[in-house]
């Protein structure tokens, strides 16, 4: 498995999960986040594996929560960036390795998915302050 393969995997994980297809990757670029801050998705979201994702009005990004492993749960903590560029959530993460994720609204709620060997989906609903 190539190794932006399996970062992809490793930042879709916790989204719902990574499934081969036969599309094209969705692979991650190192390089520029591309795309502009949208304030209306700004805030606190979880999703229904529990995992937290928390976009901030300045770009930034975190993700927590717990992942299965082998060994058992395993606390998680991510941060970066996101941009929001047409259709796509663009998520940078620290070490400068870039994931789009097809981005659908509905409501208030935010749909996700990686498309691709990568292929991944997650709902995400708004945390109320």
């Amino acid at each position: 498995m190539k190794p932006t393969i399996f970062l992809a995997c490793l930042l879709a994980l916790p989204l719902v999960g990574c499934e081969p297809t036969e599309e094209a990757p969705a692979e991650p670029n190192k390089g520029p986040i591309t795309g502009e801050i949208d304030k209306e998705l700004a805030g606190a979201y979880k999703a229904n594996d529990g995992m937290t994702y928390e976009f901030g009005e300045d770009g930034s990004f975190t993700l927590k929560g717990q992942v299965s492993t082998p060994k058992g749960m395993v606390d998680r903590e991510s941060k970066g960036e996101w941009r929001v560029d047409g259709d796509k959530l663009m998520i940078k993460d620290a070490q400068g390795y870039v994931v789009p994720y097809l981005l659908e609204k509905e409501g208030g709620n935010l749909n996700l998915t990686m498309t691709g060997k990568m292929k991944a989906e997650t709902k995400l609903t708004p945390i109320e302050p």
